[in-house]
């Protein structure tokens, strides 16, 4: 890991955090200036590398850089010492004891003296920060796997474990502390060990007998497998033996080589018969316990249902609908009485009214048309009294 990346990319500046650090009681301003980064970097390279574990002789040999060398021992010594007072670090033989990594500070603080006692070169001590972080994704991806044993945990949890740069054994002890951090917490319980084989299972609830019983049925299956590997090895050690015998024509030793490999064949067909056996029967009780779940939320679904419901029923239902029903119709009654004119002299208003509009409209058009002068018509004279008496006097006559 290339130190300028994590502490500082100016090689003077790098150079002077490799060295020794400055007096503290001289100047306490400048000796804290150069111990941040270090802080700061053993974090990250925890996180960039993957680990827990942090060592005295593991930091010199992280930091190690081409150009000045290793750090000094006693900025290690004294990065470290900080770390631990101020619970970025703890030792790792204190994971998973009461009260965490807090309760181990508390016993210590009124030791201040064992607070700067330099940890030993060899002794493993565990990034707080990281050991929160991981144990929290370890629990939140299994908590609700049934019990498991630590191997398999532990290839399933880093399935990359040898090729990582952590060694596979760093890689199950740091799985065993992150284990003890959650058992400490209560978040975690472990089962009787099956042949030495520890199992372990998340969350607040223990292993009950029939989940025991289930990973002693597992185990039985894995050994089956182990076997049914080993005797398919001396199936093919023995087939390879009767081939050399035939090559060196020694008849009677290739006989006994094949005899020995039915042996073995009809033995491998046994155990293969057997794991299937059993690997039928983990198949049902798989099964049954995914029914019984299914039960349990059912029964769960109808408590809930009726709690919802309350004192609802079909003939509660029925007489609401009816009730609704009788409003409609009184309302539907109510409107077409509404609807009924009161008498008929609001008609008869209406009729005058509609005459008086009328009138009112021909009267607007007529005075709205232009006036036309009207030619006098063209009267006779009128007659005199003298010629009555002539035209008189001419009828008497005739």
């Amino acid at each position: 890991m290339a130190l300028c990346d994590l502490l500082s990319t100016d090689p003077t500046t790098l150079q002077a955090l490799l060295g020794r650090l400055p007096d503290r009681e001289a100047d306490a301003e400048r000796w804290q200036r150069r111990l941040q980064p270090w802080l700061g970097a053993v974090e990250a390279s925890g996180r960039r590398l993957g680990t827990l574990l942090v060592s005295h002789d593991g930091l010199r040999t992280r930091f190690h850089s081409d150009a000045f060398g290793a750090p000094n021992d006693d900025t290690i010594r004294t990065v470290l010492e900080e770390m631990v007072s101020a619970g970025l670090l703890l030792p790792a033989s204190s994971v998973g004891q009461a009260g965490g990594w807090r309760g181990w500070l508390a016993r210590l603080l009124p030791h201040p003296a064992w607070l700067r006692r330099a940890p030993a070169a060899d002794q493993p001590l565990v990034l707080v920060n990281q050991l929160v972080e991981q144990s929290a994704q370890l629990e939140q991806r299994f908590v609700h796997e049934a019990p498991m044993f630590v191997d398999e945990l532990l290839a399933a949890w880093r399935p990359d474990a040898a090729d990582a740069p952590t060694p596979a054994a760093d890689a199950a002890i740091e799985l065993e502390l992150l284990l003890l951090h959650l058992q400490g917490r209560s978040r975690l319980h472990r089962s009787d060990a099956v042949d030495d084989r520890p199992a372990v299972k998340f969350g607040a609830a223990p292993v009950s007998d029939v989940e025991r019983s289930v990973l002693r049925l597992r185990h039985d299956e894995h050994r089956l497998a182990r076997l049914a590997d080993a005797l398919r090895a001396d199936t093919r050690r023995c087939t390879e033996a009767a081939k050399q015998c035939h090559r060196m024509h020694d008849k009677a030793g290739a006989l006994r080589q094949l005899r020995r490999r039915q042996r073995v064949a009809a033995a491998l067909e046994q155990r293969e018969a057997a794991r299937e056996q059993l690997h039928t029967l983990l198949i049902r009780i798989d099964a049954s316990a995914a029914d019984r779940q299914v039960l349990e939320a059912y029964r769960l679904g109808a408590e809930t249902l009726k709690l919802a419901r309350g004192d609802l029923s079909a003939d509660y239902v029925h007489d609401v609908l009816g009730q609704v029903a009788d409003a409609l119709a009184d309302q539907d009654e109510v409107d077409a009485a509404l609807a009924t004119p009161v008498s008929t002299a609001a008609t008869v208003a209406d009729e005058e009214l509609e005459a008086e509009l009328e009138a009112l409209e021909a009267a607007h058009i007529a005075a709205s048309l232009p006036s036309v002068p009207l030619a006098q018509p063209h009267l006779p004279e009128p007659t005199t009294h003298e010629e009555l008496g002539s035209m008189m006097d001419k009828l008497c006559v005739s």
